[in-house]
């Protein structure tokens, strides 16, 4: 059996032992990291500047240049009326009037040759002292035609008419028919035939005249018989390829355009285009030629390269009003981001939190271990000595009872410290407790109760470094900056609009029948030939708005908006002030707490090393030391308790100071901020 003396002292060995090493840390810095990375609060942050960086890039492409192509084919098709009716029907009566006078004046020319009688009226020939075989007289109209190739591929020529203007499509009273080389066929001519083969009795070198004159006339009659015929039989063939009169003709309109729209943050809006463009007519049911009954107005082809300017001249000349939306958007992004900073530091705070009232608990639960594992040597050592014969039956019982409130105690600090470890994993944003598994343990209280004082006796300092600092503070900021920007766009669209428009343009155009309207060598053709230009075109806008009701409204909103972002601003800075004011004062108080609570554990301490001493001596009684234990006991927990508010009310001052974490831009990622020591100074 040990001695009484032994016993104490192995207790007082257990009272005092060193806590041995820690195979794991989670240090303050670790937590702090786990916490940004982790931290569904610090996501959501981000998520709000994804969105806000999306609304800005939304509102960035109002400036994006835009390629367009558009493409149009409108097709109409309608009755023939009007001026195409007309032509139409011109065209035909002109072929019918060739067809009928050319038949006419062939039957009369062979029945001179024949010999028969000359009616001159039946005769289509006047005059020619009466007619310019070039042209009509002034009061008559004269239409040209062109007979075209035969089937075989001669071309037939081309004749003439003159129409009274007055008759319309009255009776012809000149036709011109080019005899090539042989001359012109007239009355006159006709009338020289005529009489020489009626004269008889003529005898020597009036007879052989008469013969020689009479066989070049009819020489001259017989072709010019074959040239009239021709002429007819050309006119008959055209006009049977026009076939009937149309019913419907159809317009084609086939447009495209291709181009860049750009809109500068001025506001002055860019646009060049190249447009082609093609019409083309046709008669239904002919085929789409012009000698078989088709229309006779060529397929049109246009090229246009234009250049437009779209130029506010009020508003600012449109910049404010324009670029509102984009900058307003800038300023909510930024603010978006210093928001993120604020929360990454809002939840390093409270994670700081959970962590020392964890560090707390686990030191309280270290200290009640050595505590109990001290009543329980000194109850074992005291059931030995009632053994012994040398204490009463009753210290058993008193030693019984420590013991049993002992290990209620640390029971209860083993509940407390699996709590705060449960809400530390909250705060860090992990699934799990945090190391529980592995053994983690957190640092100790000793070196944070070492720090010195924040900021001094003043502070001031500290309340003017906060505003400066805060990143909420500059969030709002940024709020008010996007208000402010809304607000004055709204103000200048309520003055009227004037817009100046301008364009520029080079055009080119081809007319043809082969290529039709979707042929792309026509479009070619256009714009390779001749180009005229410049074009210009001017239009100048005004917009005066009447009631101007959604115009005000827009007003109203934005000024309430600016006015509700400045007065946030400013309670958030009076609260601001008010807490660090607080953090300052209640770090102050619990500074001098500590450094009393240091200077009673140190005073219970020795009381302790005495007890030990004068029960060696025998001075003392078992009850006497355990009470003493119990003080001690109480004033390490004391002490832990004090330390614990100590670097809470440091981590807070810090906090209200944006000096938690380490100095980072406002735009910062929040997952790549870190704790900034403790050991460095606070401003």
């Amino acid at each position: 059996m040990r001695s009484l003396a032994a016993n104490f002292l192995a207790a007082g060995a257990l009272l005092f032992a060193i806590e041995p090493a820690r195979a794991q840390v989670l240090s303050a810095a670790d937590a702090v990291s786990e916490t940004l990375a982790h931290d569904p609060r610090v996501a959501l942050a981000l998520a709000q500047v994804a969105e806000r960086r999306g609304q800005y890039q939304e509102f960035t492409g109002t400036f994006d240049g835009a390629v367009f192509f558009n493409s149009q084919v409108d097709y109409t098709r309608q009755g023939l009326a009007g001026e195409v009716l007309k032509e139409e029907t011109k065209r035909r009566v002109q072929l019918e009037l060739v067809d009928r006078f050319f038949t006419n004046a062939a039957n009369s020319i062979n029945s001179i040759l024949d010999g028969g009688d000359i009616d001159e009226t039946s005769l289509l020939f006047i005059d020619t002292a009466q007619r310019n075989l070039n042209g009509c007289s002034p009061t008559q109209t004269k239409v040209e035609i062109d007979l075209g190739l035969d089937l075989e591929g001669n071309d037939q020529g081309t004749v003439f008419l003159c129409l009274n203007a007055a008759e319309n499509f009255g009776a012809v009273q000149a036709i011109g028919l080019d005899l090539a080389n042989q001359g012109t066929l007239s009355t006159d001519s006709l009338r020289t035939l005529y009489f020489f083969s009626k004269l008889t009795g003529l005898t020597g070198p009036l007879e052989d005249f008469r013969r020689e004159t009479t066989a070049l006339l009819n020489d001259q009659g017989r072709i010019a018989l074959r040239i009239v015929r021709q002429v007819a039989d050309g006119a008959r063939f055209a006009r049977a390829r026009l076939g009937d009169m149309p019913e419907e003709h159809e317009l084609i309109d086939f447009q495209n355009q291709l181009g860049y729209r750009h809109r500068l943050r001025n506001g002055i809006g860019i646009t060049p285009t190249l447009e082609l463009r093609a019409t083309e007519e046709n008669f239904a049911g002919k085929l789409r030629i012009v000698q078989f009954g088709d229309s006779t107005k060529a397929n049109l082809f246009t090229a246009t390269a234009r250049i437009a300017f779209d130029m506010p001249l009020a508003r600012n000349r449109g910049e404010a009003a324009v670029r509102a939306s984009e900058l307003a958007a800038q300023a909510n992004l930024r603010a978006a981001e210093a928001l993120a900073v604020q929360t990454a530091s809002d939840q390093a705070l409270e994670t700081l939190t959970a962590y020392w009232e964890l560090a707390a608990a686990e030191e309280r639960v270290a200290v009640l271990e050595r505590s109990l594992a001290l009543k329980t040597e000194i109850d074992g050592a005291v059931r030995d000595l009632i053994e012994g014969q040398e204490l009463p039956g009753v210290e058993r019982l008193r030693s019984s009872a420590r013991v049993a409130e002992a290990r209620g105690q640390l029971a209860a600090a083993r509940q407390q410290a699996a709590t705060a470890r449960v809400e530390l994993a909250r705060a860090m944003g992990a699934r799990d407790d945090p190391g529980a598994e592995a053994g983690l343990r957190t640092e100790g209280l000793a070196d944070y109760a070492a720090l010195p004082l924040v900021g001094g006796d003043d502070a001031r300092p500290l309340v003017a470094a906060a505003i400066a600092r805060r990143a909420d503070i500059a969030a709002n900021d940024r709020f008010v900056e996007a208000n402010q920007i809304l607000e004055k766009a709204a103000r200048l669209n309520l003055k009227p609009d004037v817009t100046l428009a301008l364009n520029i343009s080079y055009s080119g155009f081809e007319e043809t029948f082969e290529e039709r309207y979707y042929d792309v060598e026509g479009f070619w053709k256009a714009a390779s030939g001749k180009v005229a230009g410049p074009s210009y075109g001017l239009a100048l806008r005004f917009t005066i708005p009447v009631g101007n009701h959604e115009a005000r409204g827009r007003l109203m909103q934005a000024e309430s908006k600016t006015g509700t972002a400045r007065i946030d601003r400013a309670d958030l800075e009076r609260t601001i002030a008010l807490k660090v004011n607080e953090a300052a004062a209640s770090l102050d108080r619990s500074a001098r707490e500590l450094e009393a609570r240091l200077a009673h554990l140190t005073h219970q301490q020795r009381t302790v090393d005495d007890s030990l001493e004068r029960l060696r001596g025998g001075d003392l009684s078992v009850l006497d030391v355990l009470t003493s234990e119990d003080q001690l006991t109480e004033a390490k927990l004391g002490w832990i308790e004090a330390a614990r508010a100590y670097a809470e009310l440091q981590t807070r001052l810090r906090y209200e100071t944006n000096t938690l974490l380490a100095d980072s831009p406002l735009d910062a990622d929040p997952r790549s901020l870190s704790l900034r020591p403790f050991t460095e100074p606070a401003l």
